[in-house]
């Protein structure tokens, strides 16, 4: 009852909007988190608190129509908002894509958008089959779907009526995933050139739109064709050489700063967080300092490389504080009578949460002269405690995450770090790569 209430308010609300403000709210089921963010390219336009029966709004004065995405830790999805509209969602954090639904002003063309990135998982497992078939035919199988995917979308515009905008979001929205599929046939299956070389003119493909520099499938794209572009000349794909010639044909495709930008720190991050050798990630931040004008990518990445040098093996293992139990400040470089082995966790992440504990459980036999150390990521020191699955581990918080993960590089919560007493670093791995050897 209180959802039909709260969206006849929506309603109202939508029909009276002379001030061109933008509306959206809606009802969460299972909450994944007690929050709801809503971004704008990389910044964080608003954010809502989800109440206790999981609802959310939030009215936007002053932002401009654009294609902007909402964050439900650990799920995001798209959404085009325009003047005037006033958006009510509903879903379950559960099934986050399939259960979402729109409603309100502006709902319809949300609505085949969502539409369309399903049709686009359920195509895809078409086009996974199709992969031992001659490229000519796989792009018949790729026109084909697309096809059908395009004539639904005409006859969508010839019932609802909607902006150019929104138009060519959604365009890109069925282009650009298929788009992808066609590179990632091409590497799979080492396609000759001559082949594919005029993907871009037959699919009408702007390298350089800068209305999609923060559209996942566009960028995902552009990124695989890049590569397929540099392995026409480059045929050791896991030499440096090859990302720094990547990096150069990144610089000669693409004009718009924004994009080329996005790019080069994706590039960069793919490298740095390879596991090579110091000297090759040095070789290759030489040329990128040299190529790329962009200072803040610049400064992020040249602070990623410092910080992946001093956690090498043999260094000493960095000062990051963590929380105790009790709420006390420590740094566990103060405890030197034992080797340790540091393992991460968030309390957001159930399925996680739960393996990680049970693989730590089966690696501690192999490792029992080591203290095990269970670090929680999150915030909450009351939502933590709540969430202590074992007792047999030092349970400890970290105080200031985004410095830890920036220290630590943590770039993937599977990470295990092994310390000698003294706290050097003696390893740093997957989890599951331990439990395989």
């Amino acid at each position: 009852m209180r959802v039909l209430i709260l969206l006849l308010i929506f309603l109202f609300i939508s029909c009276k909007n002379n001030d061109h403000s933008i509306f959206f709210g809606g009802k969460i089921l299972n909450k994944s988190a007690d929050k709801i963010i809503l971004n704008k390219d990389d910044g964080i336009i608003n954010e809502s608190l989800i109440d206790e029966n999981g609802f959310f709004q939030m009215k936007l004065d002053s932002i401009n129509s654009g294609l902007y995405n909402f964050f439900l830790q650990p799920e995001f999805q798209y959404v085009i908002l325009e003047k005037n509209d006033s958006i009510y969602i509903r879903l379950n954090s559960l099934d986050f894509d399939e259960s979402l639904v729109f409603m309100g002003n502006g709902a319809s063309k949300n609505n085949f958008l969502m539409d369309v990135f399903l049709s686009f998982e359920e195509n895809e497992d078409i086009l996974n089959k199709s992969f031992n078939e001659s490229f000519e035919n796989y792009l018949k199988e790729v026109d084909s779907v697309l096809l059908v995917q395009e004539n639904k979308f005409i006859e969508f515009k010839s019932k609802v009526k909607i902006s150019p905008f929104a138009e060519k979001m959604i365009n890109n929205a069925l282009l650009y995933p298929y788009m992808e599929k066609i590179q990632s046939f091409i590497l799979r299956r080492n396609i000759n050139e001559e082949l594919w070389d005029k993907i871009l003119y037959d699919y009408k493909i702007d390298l350089n739109d800068k209305d999609l520099t923060f559209f996942k499938p566009y960028i995902d794209f552009i990124y695989l064709y890049t590569f397929n572009i540099t392995r026409i000349k480059n045929k050791e794909i896991d030499k440096i050489d090859f990302q720094i010639n990547r990096l150069n044909i990144i610089n000669e495709l693409i004009s718009s700063n924004e994009i080329k930008s996005k790019l080069f720190r994706f590039l960069a991050f793919e490298v740095l967080l390879k596991n090579t050798s110091i000297s090759e990630k040095s070789k290759f931040i030489d040329e990128f300092l040299k190529i790329s004008t962009f200072k803040s990518i610049n400064d992020e990445v040249d602070e990623l490389y410092e910080n992946q040098k001093k956690i090498t093996p043999g260094n000493d293992f960095p000062l990051v504080y963590f929380a105790n139990q009790n709420g006390s400040i420590l740094d566990i470089r103060g405890e030197k009578k034992s080797k340790k082995v540091l393992f991460f966790w968030s309390y957001d992440q159930n399925s996680h949460l739960n393996a990680i504990h049970q693989k730590i459980f089966n690696l501690k036999t192999t490792y029992s002269n080591h203290k095990f150390y269970s670090i929680n990521i999150n915030d909450s020191q009351s939502k933590w405690l709540d969430n202590i699955i074992s007792k047999d581990v030092v349970n400890i918080r970290s105080v200031n995450f985004d410095e830890m993960s920036k220290k630590l590089i943590i770039d993937n919560l599977n990470k295990i770090f092994f310390l000698s007493e003294k706290n050097k670093i003696q390893k740093i791995d997957l989890i599951d790569n331990l439990i395989l050897n």
